[in-house]
This record gives structure tokens, C-alpha cells and sequence, in this order.
């Protein structure tokens, strides 16, 4: 927002001394020439000038917050959480892995880890590394599903001869003393089109890619050894590619605000690859970046 405010000062200021010149020169030289070179130069400087930096300002804004520009990927993205509505304590909480096969060494489960607990941050989570100060646990499970293969049918159109499209006839006469003949030639000239269709079959994969996040009440856990969860949410995509790590900061970027709420039902979402919230759940922050983060409210 600052870089946008001083580019736009800059293109007034560029623009006010372009224009001035020109009309002091178209002042100066009115009165004593015709030669009004140095006020259509004033004017065309500033012009171009100014039509430049719009562009460059227009590109940069794009870059940023146009994620409805049809360059960029879209995530669609499926929601589905639930809540006990009982009070939590999030300010104690602490990171575990929910896959059985899972450490807390996991080079994969500490990335995953890092976006889902600055995802939490954005919702006034606080961590400790402590399990025994920890009142929450927050339980994060990931995977891919197996294969799926989609059978589809298409048609193609067969080209061919179709009739006549028109006749051309030629005759000839021939003349033999008081004797003539006549001969003539038609010839048809095909018309093509659309004859019938020949129907072909494809087919396509795709994997289910999967996150779940699970609020786990420690306290109750550590007197009665049973899980009891304050919360949960399961947040899943389908797509030709296998690569969770690729998908899975969109993923969560997608879905974070309904940490903690009760959807009610399966939802779908949306999400361009270029949202800067994307960069907030990556830890990447930057001070060019501005993001409501109003938390929606959940409607049928």
C-alpha cells in the first residue's frame, strides 16, 4: 500500500511539471512563432509517462491481489468441520502428529506442522514445546488417497460426401452436311459435411488429497487416558496429481478460518494460487501485503 501511494505521488508530480512546461512553452512561443514543438513535446513526455507507470502500478496490484485473473490456478477446495461448542484453551497448545507411521522428526510432518500452526497464530493460537504446560493438542493428519480411474466417452465427427451440391452441363453439336448431333456432359460437384460420428473412450486418475486437523482436550485426556476433541476439520481436494506438498499451504490457506467452527455439512471453497494469504501461512510475510482477516460466517 505505501509503494502504490508514492507511485501515485510520483505520477501527479511527473504529470503537473510535464504540463506545466508545456504550457509555459505554448505561452512563450504563441505570441512569436507558430512553432509549437515544445508544448506537443511537453505534452506527449508526460503522457507516455504517465501511461507507463499506470501500467507498472496496474501490473503490480495484479500480481498481488487479482486473484480472479484467469492466469492463475484455482484450488477448489472441500471443508468439512465440526466443534463441541466447549470452551478452549488456546493459548497452552502444542503440535502432534495423528498419522501412526508420523514423528516429530518427520522433515514432512515439521513443514506441514509449520503452515497449520501459523494458520492457528492467525486465529490467536499460542504454542508451547512443553507437553506437560499443554492444555490442547493439536493433532494434524495428512495423506493421499489411492487412485481413482474416471472413465469418460467423446465423439468425433466423421467428414464426408453428403450429395450434390450442384450440376454443370456442356453439349456439343456436330454438323455433318444437313445432318447434325448433339452430345452433352453433366458433371456433380460433391458437397461435404458431417456424415455421422465415431465415439471414442478415455480415461483420467485422480488422488485425494487429505488434511486433518484435530483440537484434542489434554486436560480430560490426561485424567480419563480417552481423546476428547474441542474441534475438528477434515479438508480435502481431488486432482490429477498426487503431490500433497505442493497443494497442501492452499489447502490450509483455503480453509483456516473454519478452524474451531461447525460447517454444518461439506462445503467447497475456493482459492487462487497467487492469494496473499498464501504468504501468511508460509511465514512469509511481507510489508506489501494487506489481508482482511474477518472471519466469515457460515451460511447454507
Amino acid at each position: 500500500m505505501k509503494k502504490t501511494l508514492i507511485i501515485f505521488v510520483l505520477v501527479v508530480f511527473i504529470f503537473t511539471f510535464c504540463f506545466s512546461k508545456a504550457i509555459f512553452s505554448y505561452d512563450d512561443y504563441s505570441s512569436n512563432t507558430t512553432d509549437y514543438t515544445p508544448y506537443y513535446v511537453g505534452l506527449l513526455v508526460g503522457t507516455v509517462l504517465v501511461f507507463l507507470i499506470a501500467v507498472g502500478v496496474a501490473s503490480a496490484n495484479n500480481n498481488q491481489f487479482a486473484y480472479t485473473e484467469s492466469n492463475y490456478r484455482l484450488y477448489k477446495v472441500n471443508i468439512n468441520a465440526i466443534s463441541s461448542n466447549e470452551p478452549i484453551d488456546i493459548k497452552r497448545c502444542i503440535l502432534i502428529p495423528a498419522n501412526s507411521d508420523t514423528t516429530f522428526e518427520d522433515l514432512q510432518y515439521k513443514e506441514y506442522a509449520k503452515y497449520v500452526k501459523n494458520a492457528l497464530e492467525l486465529r490467536g493460537y499460542s504454542f508451547t514445546n512443553d507437553i506437560k504446560l499443554a492444555t490442547t493438542a493439536i493433532a494434524i493428519g495428512y495423506g493421499i488417497g489411492p487412485p481413482e480411474k474416471h472413465i469418460y466417452s467423446y465423439n468425433i465427427p466423421i467428414w464426408g460426401e453428403t450429395g450434390v451440391s450442384s450440376t454443370q452441363t456442356t453439349g456439343n453439336i456436330h454438323i455433318y452436311g444437313n445432318y447434325a448431333t448433339y452430345s452433352e456432359t453433366s458433371y456433380n460437384t460433391p458437397s461435404y459435411g458431417i456424415i455421422g460420428y465415431k465415439t471414442n473412450i478415455g480415461s483420467y486418475t485422480t488422488y485425494t488429497r487429505y488434511i486433518t486437523i484435530g483440537a484434542i482436550n489434554l486436560k480430560k485426556f490426561k485424567k480419563t487416558k480417552k481423546i476428547s476433541e474441542y474441534w475438528h476439520i477434515d479438508i480435502f481436494d481431488q486432482d490429477k496429481s498426487g503431490d500433497l506438498r505442493l497443494v497442501f499451504p492452499y489447502l490450509i490457506a483455503a480453509s483456516w478460518v473454519y478452524f474451531g467452527e461447525d460447517t454444518g455439512k461439506i462445503i467447497q471453497t475456493q482459492i487462487y494460487e497467487n492469494d496473499p494469504i498464501i504468504d501468511l501461512i508460509r511465514n512469509n510475510k511481507t510489508e506489501d501485503i494487506e489481508y482482511n482477516l474477518e472471519i466469515p460466517s457460515i451460511k447454507d
